[in-house]
């Protein structure tokens, strides 16, 4: 019996807890064979395959925790790019005042509950257009993070009363530049991120929503042309026509997915969400049933096999 106990016990990495069971399981084997038990060699294969379990579940529990701390840094990342991008001084969100509170510093603080618990709700006016800008920050990390194929894929949504302004103005010079922390114009970071591959984003809009102006839909369709791949138009039956939805998905090259979202209601809640897919799940699955059930594309299809 003590052979039976000491091969369990002899297992490389294996933690105490595992050992015990391990341990037990040989032990009622060793009795059996002791005894000559007709279920002995029965009862020491069992203990044998036991041993051999315990070890892989180790094994598992630590490839789970390789897992864990792979996507705690690259969230960590993102998180760095967007303080990087916030405190630039390229960038107008700070203040000459040390006394006043700068946009930078509501930003700042923002970020940092978004990190920490991954949803932030505002419900001050001013705070909603500082958010905006927040967006904005984000959105230009994740096509920098696209531009240098640090990201995988980006699956996006834009919920809006009518058409996204950012599809409906003109591009007026090239593309985001990844090497400075500079953040351009929201049509030239969205137009840039459709230009790549592993990129869809659905424009969905109420089908009596606001018209555009001439100018505005011909922009509007000639995005619409130059991106077919990666821009799609979703007009829709909206229940809550006024509302501003956002997210976004993507994934680093190992498959470990990310979510930003975003909703605005009336003129001053806000509410953001930032964070791994696990962590920002409800949300998304949340959008997608609103948008399934207005008769809307799963924006999710295909990235749950991935």
């Amino acid at each position: 019996m003590q052979g039976v106990s000491g091969f369990v016990g002899a297992l490389p990495g294996t933690s105490t807890h595992y050992k015990r069971i391990g341990i037990g399981l040989a032990s009622v084997a060793g009795v059996a064979l002791y005894y000559q038990s007709p279920w002995s060699a029965l009862l020491a294969g069992f203990a044998a395959v036991a041993a051999f379990a315990v070890k892989n579940v180790k094994q598992t529990h630590e490839a789970a925790l390789l897992v864990k701390q792979a996507v705690t840094q690259f969230f960590k990342g993102i998180c760095d790019h967007v303080r990087l991008c916030i405190w630039s001084p390229n960038n107008p969100y700070g203040s000459d005042d040390p006394n006043k509170v700068s946009d930078a510093d509501r930003m700042d603080e923002f970020i940092n509950t978004l990190q920490s618990k991954h949803y932030i709700e505002l419900n001050d006016r001013n705070d909603m257009k500082i958010c905006q800008t927040l967006q904005a920050v984000i959105e230009f990390t994740l096509a920098v993070l696209k531009e240098t194929k640090q990201i995988d894929f980006i699956w996006g949504v834009i919920e809006t009363p009518r058409p996204s302004t950012p599809l409906c103005k003109k591009v007026s010079h090239g593309n985001i530049d990844p090497s400075k922390y500079i953040v351009q114009e929201s049509e030239v970071v969205l137009q840039s991120l459709l230009k790549h591959r592993g990129v869809k984003i659905y424009s969905i809009y109420p089908d009596s929503g606001n018209p555009l102006r001439p100018d505005e839909l011909s922009v509007y369709q000639g995005n619409l042309a130059q991106f077919s791949e990666t821009l799609s138009d979703v007009p829709l039956k909206l229940s809550s026509p006024d509302n501003v939805n956002l997210v976004y998905l993507f994934s680093d090259h190992v498959k470990n997915m990310y979510a930003f979202s975003m909703r605005m209601t009336g003129e001053s809640k806000c509410e953001m969400w930032l964070g791994s897919f696990n962590a920002v799940k409800n949300r998304i699955l949340e959008l997608r049933s609103s948008i399934i059930q207005n008769g809307g594309p799963d924006f999710t299809h295909g990235i749950f096999g991935r």
